[in-house]
Parts: C-alpha cells; sequence; structure tokens
C-alpha cells in the first residue's frame, strides 16, 4: 500500500486505535447452603428452597382440678357445703343457685345412697364427688350359715349293739305275759282266719302289701268270699319262731313259709294246673290289747323274694 501511495503521491490515512475493552468484573461465589434431609432443591434453577417454618410446641392444657368434698359425718344423713366457685346442675338446690346468683349455699341434709349433686369447677368440667360411705347401720346382717362338723372315718362296728328284750319286756309292764301272748296266737291261727271273728276289737284293723288297712267289718266280708284251700287242699302254712317284740311288748311276730300243690280251682275261675307253690318266709304279725283281743293283723311281708319258686 505504501508502494502505490508514493507513486501517485496519494496520502493514506492512519486509522484510529480500536476503543480499549471493558474490564472483567470479578464474579464473588454464593455461599452454599446445607441441605436437610427433608429439603427440595430447584434442580433447574439451582436455588435452594427457603427453610422450612418453625413448628410452634404448645403447652399442654392445665388438668381440671376437682373441688374434694368435706368428709361426711358418721351419721345417717350428709351435708354439702357449697363454694362460690361451684354450681349444682343435677338437684332443685342447684338449679336455685344458678338462678338467684348466690355465692353460698348449704344442701339440706339428704339420706344416703342417693345421687349427690355434680360439681362444675372452674374450668368448665363436671366433677362428680366422691361417694359418701354408708353407714354400719345401712347394712343388713345375714346370718351365718352354720358350718357341717368335720366327721372321722365311718366304722361300722360302733354302730352295732345288742338290746336286752327281757329287760325291756318287763320295763313295759304289759298285763298279758309273752308266753301268753305266743300261745293265744296260735289258738287263734288253729281255729282259722275265716273263724277269728269273735277274737277281733272294735278297732281291728287288717294290713296286707297291697290290700288295706281294712276295719272289722270290711275284713270278715272279704275273707267270708275267699278260701285258699279250695284251690290247694294241701296248703300247709308253716307258722315257726314266734316272739314277742320288745319295743312293743303287745306284739307277736312270727314266720310262714307257705307251701301247696295247685290241685283245685282258685278264686272261681283259676283251673288246676299241678304246680307245686313253695312261697318264700314271709313275716306276721297279731297285736293285741289289754283284754287281749286283736287289733292288727298283718300278713304277707315277704322276707326274701328270691327264696323258693314264688
Amino acid at each position: 500500500e505504501n508502494l502505490f501511495a508514493g507513486l501517485f503521491g496519494a496520502k493514506k490515512e492512519t486509522p484510529p486505535p480500536p476503543p480499549p475493552l471493558p474490564a472483567k468484573k470479578e464474579t464473588v461465589p454464593k455461599p452454599v447452603q446445607m441441605m436437610e434431609e427433608d429439603d427440595e432443591w430447584d434442580v433447574m434453577g439451582g436455588v435452594p428452597p427457603p427453610p422450612p417454618p418453625q413448628k410452634e410446641k404448645k403447652e399442654p392444657a392445665p388438668k381440671p382440678v376437682m373441688a374434694a368434698p368435706p368428709p361426711p359425718p358418721k351419721h345417717e344423713s350428709v351435708k354439702f357445703e357449697w363454694e362460690p366457685a361451684m354450681a349444682a346442675t343435677s338437684s332443685k338446690a342447684g338449679k336455685d343457685f344458678m338462678d338467684n346468683s348466690a355465692t353460698s349455699w348449704k344442701l339440706p341434709e339428704v339420706p344416703l345412697f342417693e345421687d349427690p349433686p355434680v360439681f362444675i369447677d372452674e374450668n368448665g368440667f363436671a366433677a362428680k364427688p366422691r361417694q359418701q360411705e354408708p353407714s354400719p347401720s345401712s347394712f343388713v346382717t345375714l346370718p351365718e350359715t352354720p358350718v357341717a362338723p368335720k366327721m372321722s372315718q365311718p366304722r361300722s362296728s360302733s354302730m352295732y349293739n345288742r338290746v336286752d328284750e327281757r329287760a325291756m319286756i318287763l320295763d313295759a309292764n304289759f298285763p298279758i305275759t309273752p308266753d301268753e301272748l305266743i300261745e293265744r296266737t296260735n289258738e287263734i291261727l288253729k281255729r282259722g282266719v275265716g273263724e277269728m271273728a269273735d277274737d277281733l276289737a272294735l278297732d281291728f284293723q287288717f294290713v296286707g302289701p297291697v290290700v288295706g288297712p281294712l276295719a272289722k267289718e270290711e275284713f270278715l266280708k272279704a275273707i267270708g268270699t275267699f278260701d285258699v284251700t279250695t284251690g290247694f287242699p294241701d296248703m300247709q302254712s308253716n307258722y315257726y319262731h314266734f316272739r314277742v317284740d320288745p319295743f312293743e311288748p303287745d306284739r307277736v311276730w312270727f314266720t310262714s313259709r307257705p307251701v301247696g300243690r295247685h290241685t283245685g280251682t282258685f278264686a272261681g275261675s283259676i283251673e288246676p294246673t299241678g304246680i307245686r307253690v313253695v312261697c318264700p318266709p314271709q313275716a306276721m304279725s297279731m297285736t293285741f290289747n289289754r283284754q287281749g283281743e286283736v287289733k292288727k293283723f298283718t300278713v304277707g311281708a315277704v322276707m326274701d323274694r328270691t327264696a323258693e319258686n314264688n
């Protein structure tokens, strides 16, 4: 360029110098904030979230204070003293207290076991007073249950004893002796049951296992239509073991073992079977009055129902 400028005499303009470059600003790094476990970062923006707000701790509400009732007296009635801060809502006295805005009140005497009023404490809570203890006169005394005495081991031998029969009979002072009573019994049995009408007392009774008791007239009527010998002509009563009861000195006990063969018509309708009947031992008795008359006749009390071919 300078060559062409010298040849043609042309002057070349010098360009102005370039403007100076602006100074670089130093960037101050921002402080790094630590991330908590529950924090979430804005990854795209690179801006940490604001710190969470602090939770306010609430103080627990004070517990309601129950006004202690006065101790009850020892008699059967109880008096309640009312304070100005208390109000009764479950009784007529409490309602009057609230309506009249009274500053103090005394509840009239009430019997025990009645529902006490409800107290309202300073926090507005209902508080039931302590239940009053009943007086000793309110309890019902029950009789004590008798306790059976402890029994020792039972011994069968301690039950055994034998009475003195002769002494018991003598102490009874019955006018007819035991031997005379036994002989009187045999005389009546020998004549037969159907012929004993004159030997029976007015208050006579006949007692059997099923029949009876029959009075004198009923017995004589029944025995007149019943004859065992028609069905068993060879029947033998086999009386034995006559003795006087020491506990009833006017009574004679004896035993019978009837044996006979059924060869005739029995009771008017049962035809002969030819079977020989052997009855088991039966206890019989006759009881006499002081005149020697029979006042009771018992028969047919089987002593062993497994004996013979009954």
